[in-house]
């Protein structure tokens, strides 16, 4: 009699899930889960070539970012004012090598040294630059050292040098250059080293120049008087 009871109180509870069916919902589970580790999986793959790809493009061709775009403005109107075309080293090679390349590669280019993505040294000795020095040059406001030595610059010294006021040694000696040495440059406060001689300059070493007299080389340049210069 209680066994009856348990039955038909049992039969009031729906009639169990098939077999198929509890199959088919199992394994309807089990590819949910394995879709979804699927899915992580992927995310996670194409996060890892995503970042390969930027460290691919950062890394391809240079290894320093872009300089700020007046920057290259100021590298390409040295080339065009000085017939960058052909730029020779002193031992016969080509020294324009890299230049008008894409922008950030600049830092790659021949005579030019950069840190920290700015350009901050830039040198060419026995290179074979004709033609005067460009304003723009000013515009290199990280320039530490500016070496144009022993080519053939002609014209005056650009005021505009003097917005360099990180520039550490100024060296224009061994060219043609002409005029008198803009007072402009005493404004240059991180100026150490201004070596002038073996050009055709004139006149007298402006006061404002607080460079000391032992930095100061204008021992050969025709006509340049010094006058009041900082011991």
């Amino acid at each position: 009699m209680g066994l009856a009871t348990v039955i038909i109180k049992a039969g009031q509870i729906p009639p169990p899930t098939s077999p198929s069916r509890f199959h088919l919902g199992l394994l309807h589970i089990i590819l949910d889960e394995r879709l979804g580790i699927k899915r992580i999986a992927m995310k996670h793959l194409t996060l890892t070539a995503v970042s390969l790809l930027l460290i691919g493009l950062t890394m391809g061709g240079t290894a320093y970012s872009q300089v700020p775009v007046w920057e290259r403005e100021a590298l390409i109107a040295l080339y065009n004012a000085t017939d960058g075309d052909n730029w020779v080293n002193q031992w016969g090679g080509a020294a324009n090598t890299g230049w008008l390349g894409d922008p950030g590669t600049e830092c790659d280019w021949y005579g030019v040294e950069c840190t920290s993505g700015v350009i901050t040294k830039l040198q060419f000795y026995d290179s074979d630059l004709k033609g005067s020095i460009p304003a723009e040059l000013g515009n290199l406001s990280s320039l530490q050292e500016l070496r144009l030595v022993d080519n053939q610059l002609s014209g005056s010294i650009p005021p505009e040098l003097s917005n360099l006021s990180n520039l550490k040694r100024l060296y224009l000696q061994e060219n043609q250059l002409s005029g008198s040495i803009p007072p402009e440059l005493g404004n240059m406060s991180s100026l150490e080293y201004l070596w002038l001689h073996n050009n055709q300059l004139s006149g007298s070493i402006p006061s404002e120049l607080g460079v000391p007299r032992q930095h100061l080389w204008n021992r050969y340049s025709t006509g340049l008087k010094e006058s009041f210069c900082s011991s």
